[in-house]
């Protein structure tokens, strides 16, 4: 693919990715991988991420925003959804944005993708085997579970509209509590 000045953070990732290659281990940031195919499991899932999906345009436009790049989305063949059958041109697209995403191990990357709205569920679909180092990190920082109020929450949601003199209903209690099952039992 043609080069300018803006590939040079993907060069600096491939150079790198030769001496892991060489070595036969990786380090990221504060991630050390013994083996160096460890490391390339966990590329190809950003890379996985950056390409597929509904939401990894948004991810590509958050990190082309942020530090560059190009957010064109990539021309899969038809019937093929695999960054394996990607041109060179797409790849190197992916591998620019990559590079960016990635550099700080796994900070600009998670943070990336909360501000593209990519959360751990999303994150992780389509990736059964996702590696430990992947996998932690998207747990760690993007898990969202669904927020349980305590009923002590729901007791005081309920007291303050009753001071209000507005009758606690579910609907009116949703704004302060969320839509929750546990509403029903009040």
């Amino acid at each position: 693919a043609p080069v300018d000045p803006a590939d040079f953070p993907a060069l600096v990732l491939h150079r790198r990715h030769d001496a892991f290659l060489v070595r036969g281990w990786a380090q990221l940031a504060g991630s050390h991988f013994a083996y160096s195919h460890l490391y390339f499991d966990l590329l190809h899932q950003v890379l996985r991420v950056l390409s597929t999906g509904r939401r990894s345009q948004r991810l590509r436009d958050v990190i082309a925003g942020q530090w560059g790049g190009d957010p064109q989305p990539p021309a899969f063949p038809k019937g093929s959804r695999e960054i394996e059958a990607l041109g060179p041109a797409d790849r190197h697209r992916l591998f620019m944005l990559a590079a960016r995403a990635m550099e700080g191990w796994p900070f600009r990357f998670v943070g990336a993708c909360a501000d593209a709205g990519i959360w751990w569920s999303w994150a992780m679909r389509d990736i059964p085997m996702a590696s430990f180092a992947y996998a932690d990190e998207v747990r760690a920082y993007l898990y969202r579970p669904f927020y349980k109020p305590s009923r002590e929450e729901m007791a005081h949601a309920r007291a303050y509209l009753e001071r209000r003199r507005i009758k606690a209903t579910k609907a009116r209690l949703i704004p302060f509590l969320g839509d929750t099952k546990l509403l029903n039992d009040l």
